[in-house]
């Protein structure tokens, strides 16, 4: 198996890919300003990639601590 992308709904996706560049040196390859707010990250390799939305009509679970 080869995966291409993984998808994940955040409650805020820009906050959310600006870490993920800012610590783990990916690159925003797409991102769009308007609701849901999408951003694909590329790694470093160029063949993974990590979608990250904000869909709001989807529960997000409780944090457990």
């Amino acid at each position: 198996m080869k995966l291409e992308h993984v998808a994940v709904n955040v409650s805020d996706p820009v906050a959310m890919a600006k870490w993920y560049v800012e610590n783990l040196g990916m690159q925003i390859a797409f991102e769009l300003d308007q609701p849901p707010h999408t951003r694909f990250l590329r790694d470093s390799s160029g063949k993974m990639m990590l979608e990250i939305y904000n869909n709001q009509r989807t529960r997000f679970p409780a944090m457990q601590r």
